[in-house]
């Protein structure tokens, strides 16, 4: 009798969720993978053509919100409720890294820089979270 209460109990079994915090962690990655691709098509277009460097400013500013939605997207999809603070939580992650990685390579923060790539990165990344959480799922 306790072996198959037992079987029933493992064909029971829920699958497992991913904590909140590795979610984040790969929503994040995800995010990076589509800025990762668009600076890769930046790097290509600027070797045919010579842009300004206000051209680059923008594509790079367009790329890290792409990158921000979808990181946003791909966490409120897989948490399926809280989307607006999935969102802002993983973009939140996204910059701190962002931060962590300028600072060591330059060794400063200053300028322009750093408080618009944080606005650019919340916002996206909580309009991210809101699509993501409100999108159809397939199962």
């Amino acid at each position: 009798m306790q072996r198959n209460n037992l079987r029933t109990h493992l064909r029971r079994r829920k699958p497992l969720k991913p904590g909140l915090l590795s979610l984040i962690a790969l929503a994040a990655v995800g995010g990076y993978a589509v800025v990762l691709l668009l600076v890769s098509l930046l790097s290509f277009i600027t070797s045919k053509a010579a842009p300004d460097n206000t051209v680059i400013s923008v594509f790079t500013s367009l790329a890290l919100f792409v990158g921000a939605y979808t990181g946003g997207y791909i966490s409120a999809k897989h948490r399926h409720k809280n989307g607006l603070l999935m969102g802002l939580c993983c973009g939140l992650f996204m910059f701190l890294v962002i931060l962590v990685i300028g600072l060591f390579i330059s060794g400063k923060s200053e300028g322009f820089g750093a408080p618009a790539k944080f606005f650019i990165t919340i916002i996206a990344s909580g309009i991210g979270g809101v699509a993501g959480v409100n999108s159809t799922t397939f199962r």
